[in-house]
């Protein structure tokens, strides 16, 4: 069965700081139960001082009361990374709104990341594992951790363009050796992104494979797109996708009214989606964090950007390093 997720909340809040405002984030939540989304990611997990609300949680009282309709079914979720979990205080299931837990980790984590896996899972939770950069891993190294992940037994396990590099092919692989490994009980993901204007194309391409596999199925979305860098599948065009091509039952002009009402002066205000900024960092398989970063230097001329990221060590791609980045911005425009 298809489950569509909804994480315009966590992965759009890199657009604008995670700044959704307590009613817009009522009204969001209410009205993409209202479209039938199954899943909503009602933000991430971190360290953070903001007296304001936002959707960057320090701790699971601040998350608010979640606002259901009647007779939603819908999941709620928040996110985790590895990078940030540390110190965070989970409470057991039954004293929180909140149903499951997506944990994101780079492939230097995964061991790491199995392990808190396992204690949320024993506080009662549902764990969908996003294995961030999937394309990193070699097959053996991929089927040595769907492995790991089958003792486990998390609700789904994902696997993550977050460099939006992937094609079609690069797909259609990675979702047969995932199942070709992983446990028939456990549902498969797929988070894509849109540096190279593929992510709607790849999240089909996805659907129409897995679902012949005997198997859940689960793909991200986000209104509008919106999310960090080149942003993510617009939900509003995979619903309709859904609707006219699998006769499922969402509701993509609920969704285009979100955006309307609450979204779009984000857009004016702060953009996102492709650029050619987003394009050379799918070319180098590089986090896009390195832009956000470069930009915040005034570095905004395509040769500099090229010559930089070009020389940015393969082992340090991944992940936005400050202390390695500096240095090439003193080499290729001056001091930092």
């Amino acid at each position: 069965m298809l489950k569509l997720l909804d994480c315009t909340l966590r992965d759009g809040g890199y657009v604008n700081n995670w700044q959704f405002n307590h009613s817009n984030f009522d009204k969001i939540i209410v009205g993409l139960q209202k479209a039938n989304v199954d899943i909503i990611e009602v933000g991430m997990m971190v360290k953070n001082s903001s007296e304001e609300f936002t959707t960057k949680f320090s701790n699971f009282e601040q998350i608010p009361k979640i606002p259901h309709i009647e007779n939603s079914r819908t999941l709620f979720t928040v996110m985790f990374t590895m990078g940030e979990a540390k110190g965070i205080v989970v409470p057991p299931k039954n004293t929180v709104e909140i149903d499951a837990i997506r944990l994101a980790y780079f492939k230097t984590d995964y061991i790491a990341a199995l392990k808190l896996a396992k204690e949320l899972k024993e506080k009662g939770y549902q764990v969908f594992l996003q294995a961030m950069a999937t394309f990193m891993y070699s097959d053996s190294e991929l089927h040595e951790m769907i492995i790991r992940v089958n003792e486990l037994q998390p609700q789904y396990f994902c696997m993550v363009d977050s460099f939006g590099v992937m094609y079609a092919d690069d797909i259609l692989h990675m979702l047969h050796s995932i199942d070709s490994a992983l446990d028939a009980r456990i549902g498969l993901g797929f988070h894509a992104h849109n540096n190279q204007q593929l992510a709607l194309s790849n999240v089909i391409t996805f659907i129409s494979a897995a679902e012949n596999l005997n198997r859940d199925i689960c793909v991200d979305a986000s209104i509008y797109g919106m999310g960090r860098g080149a942003g993510n599948v617009p939900l509003e065009l995979l619903m309709q996708y859904l609707k006219n091509k699998k006769n499922a039952n969402y509701d993509a002009e609920k969704i285009l009214s979100l955006w309307n009402e609450y979204l779009i002066e984000d857009y004016k205000t702060y953009g996102w989606g492709y650029s050619w900024e987003y394009l050379l960092t799918a070319k180098n398989e590089i986090n896009s964090a390195y832009i956000w970063y470069l930009k915040t230097k005034n570095i905004n001329d395509m040769e500099t950007t090229k010559k930089i990221l070009n020389d940015i060590p393969k082992e340090w791609r991944y992940t936005l390093r400050r202390d390695v980045v500096d240095p090439l911005i003193v080499k290729h425009k001056g001091k930092c």
